[in-house]
C-alpha cells in the first residue's frame, strides 16, 4: 500500500469517526454551554402557554355568563339551595369547583329526561348525549345546546390544564353559568306544585 492510499483510507476513516460522535458531542455541548438559556426557553413557552389558558379560559367563561343571561331564565339567587350550592363551590378548589358544577349539570340533565319521561340509558351515555335528546325533543332550543357545548369545553378544558391557575373572575362567571344552567334543567317538565319550596 502506497502512502497516498494510505493516507485516503485515514482520512475517510477520520471522518466516519467523526460524523459518528458528532450528533452526541453537539447535544453534550448544547446541553453543557446552554443548559440557562434552554431552561429560559422552556419556562418562557410555558408561560406563553399559560398566559394563553388563562387568556382563553376568561374570555370563553364571560361570553358563557353573557349567553346564559340571555338565553335562560333568571334564577332566584335567594333561594336557599341556589345560596347553598354556591357556597359549596367557592370553597373549594377552582378545579375541583368546575368538575363539581359540571358533575350537577350532568346529573340534572338525566334528572330532566327522567321528569319528561323519555327513554335514554342513565350511565351509558355522556351528558352530550343526554343534551342532544333533550334538543330532539324541542326541550331546549340549538342556542342553549350551544351554551352547553361551550361550558362543556371550558370544563375540559381546565381539566387538562389542572396545574394552571384560574382567575376568581374566571370562576364566578363559570359558576354563575352553570347555576343559571343547572336551574333551568331542574325546571324542564317540573309541576310548579313539585317543586320545593326554599
Amino acid at each position: 500500500m502506497d502512502w497516498l492510499t494510505f493516507l485516503s483510507k485515514f482520512i475517510d476513516s477520520l471522518f466516519n469517526l467523526i460524523a459518528k460522535i458528532s450528533w452526541p458531542a453537539v447535544v453534550f455541548f448544547i446541553i453543557y454551554f446552554g443548559k440557562d438559556k434552554i431552561l429560559t426557553l422552556l419556562t418562557s413557552l410555558r408561560s406563553i402557554k399559560y398566559d394563553k389558558f388563562q387568556a382563553d379560559f376568561e374570555v370563553g367563561s364571560t361570553e358563557a355568563a353573557n349567553k346564559a343571561d340571555e338565553l335562560l331564565p333568571h334564577p332566584d339567587k335567594n333561594q336557599k339551595r341556589y345560596q347553598m350550592l354556591r357556597a359549596q363551590l367557592i370553597e373549594v378548589d377552582p378545579l375541583t369547583s368546575i368538575i363539581t358544577a359540571w358533575n350537577y349539570i350532568d346529573e340534572a340533565i338525566r334528572d330532566a329526561l327522567e321528569r319528561s319521561q323519555i327513554e335514554f340509558k342513565r350511565r351509558s351515555y355522556t351528558p352530550t348525549f343526554h343534551m342532544q335528546i333533550l334538543l330532539e325533543h324541542n326541550l331546549i332550543t340549538e342556542e342553549q345546546f350551544e351554551l352547553f357545548i361551550s361550558m362543556r369545553n371550558l370544563r375540559n378544558q381546565a381539566v387538562h390544564n389542572s396545574l394552571w391557575e384560574i382567575s376568581s373572575i374566571a370562576l364566578n362567571n363559570y359558576i354563575e353559568s352553570a347555576l343559571t344552567l343547572l336551574t333551568f334543567l331542574e325546571s324542564i317538565n317540573t309541576k310548579p306544585e313539585g317543586r320545593s319550596t326554599p
